[in-house]
């Protein structure tokens, strides 16, 4: 019983040692990669609970799967090929971190303003994806990158779908929206230049969660997130401006979700400045 439990324990937390990839609210191989039919599966093996754009979001997450698969030449992985194919990709991360071009690259805010670049341990998959793949960053790179470069799509676009499912755990609307739609572009990499347009399906999701009221109030969040980045003395940090947010807007409930919001902008102008 108590090795039963020890690797009950141990499936529980597959992915703690790989700080890159982390999903904590399905589980992977179990939902895309086991050969069964798709469906997302938690850790405990048991079904996610569905909701109204849940089909969609899965839908992004197959087809990742899929392209993943393909570009590996398998037809399913099991648990130990899968870890191990993600401590590889990290691997390679960290490689590429160590040589990134910080020097040559001007990073800025949304003002325009230059900021400090990013340490090398901070810099996302999505920014190295996105520089590996245009040839003026990495003049010299092979043209053997080009798989690499599409399954590190996949893993990002498997780890939003991760986001825009706890987002709808939390009834976040604008969170789902933010990051399906973030898994959706990245599944589009993925799949390379030919893939031009995002399936009908994936908008009609889109435009469902836009819909939702709690979007206008996110919007009027991120406006005075940008007047506390113009004036940083307003606040002590995340927790105070995300306890300010929740007595301005009476139908915001949770501070752990506008603190993520919070992450995921700086994330989106970190990125941004890297592409200027």
């Amino acid at each position: 019983m108590a090795k039963s439990d020890e690797g009950k324990e141990k499936k529980r937390h597959p992915w703690e040692d790989i700080p890159d990839f982390t999903i904590y609210f399905y589980d992977p191989v179990a939902s895309l990669f086991s050969g069964n039919e798709k469906a997302f599966i938690d850790y405990e093996g048991k079904p996610v609970i569905a909701r109204k754009e849940t089909k969609q979001i899965l839908g992004v997450a197959s087809e990742a799967a899929d392209v993943l698969l393909r570009e590996l030449d398998v037809t399913e992985v099991t648990w130990e090929e899968w870890k191990d194919f993600l401590k590889d990709t990290r691997a390679f991360l960290n490689y590429v971190r160590a040589d990134f071009p910080l020097d040559r690259i001007k990073f800025v805010n949304e003002a325009g303003e230059e900021v400090e670049a990013p340490a090398r341990h901070d810099i996302s998959p999505s920014l190295i994806a996105t520089f590996l793949e245009e040839s003026s960053a990495f003049p010299d790179a092979p043209e053997s990158l080009t798989p690499l470069v599409r399954q590190l799509w996949c893993l990002v676009c498997l780890t939003n779908v991760d986001s825009a499912l706890l987002a709808q755990l939390y009834e976040d609307a604008g969170d789902a929206l933010g990051s399906f739609a973030d898994a959706a572009e990245a599944l589009r990499k993925a799949r390379g230049p030919d893939d031009r347009n995002r399936s009908m399906a994936i908008k009609g999701a889109m435009a469902r969660l836009a819909a939702d009221p709690k979007q206008a109030e996110k919007r009027a969040v991120r406006e005075c997130w940008e007047l506390w980045r113009q004036d940083p003395g307003r606040y002590d940090g995340k927790a105070a401006f995300a306890r300010d947010m929740l007595h301005k807007f009476e139908t915001l409930q949770s501070a752990v979700v506008i603190e993520r919001w919070c992450r995921a902008w700086e994330r989106e102008l970190e990125e941004r400045s890297g592409r200027s």
